[in-house]
């Protein structure tokens, strides 16, 4: 039996976001800065931005399964449809859709088996509506 998925914000390769919103991947040094200068001129590490993205890919493919349905509710990623692809290709199952957000390239919609701006979906006798 397929199950359907749901995630969102992902933000997969956005180190702005992980400083922004104090994800839990930034090193100790990272993690004051960006509670004394959370809007600096400063980057996060690769090392804290591949932490980041491999604990969620790593997250998601925990749960789904091939058959299943997974809908990223809004910001993918950062980039464009090249570095969306890499990220995409990590995922287990086959049917991943998405819901635009304000970050996400439309250039990555290839990707998708269905975008949506938002809308309605009907999951085991239950009506969702979908908004990033």
């Amino acid at each position: 039996m397929a199950n359907v998925w749901f995630t969102a914000d992902l933000h997969l390769g956005h180190g702005n976001i992980v400083r922004y919103c104090l994800r839990p991947y930034l090193s100790e040094a990272e993690h004051e800065r960006a509670m004394q200068e959370p809007r600096g001129h400063w980057r996060v590490s690769e090392s804290t931005l591949r932490r980041h993205d491999d604990a969620l890919l790593d997250n998601v493919n925990a749960v789904v399964q091939p058959q299943d349905t997974l809908w990223v509710l809004g910001d993918f990623c950062w980039g464009r449809l090249e570095r969306a692809r890499e990220y995409f290709r990590r995922i287990r199952c086959r049917h991943v859709n998405l819901v635009w957000g304000n970050h996400d390239d439309r250039s990555i919609a290839p990707l998708f088996h269905k975008t949506l701006e938002q809308g309605m979906v009907h999951v085991e006798g239950l009506s969702i509506w979908l908004n990033p």
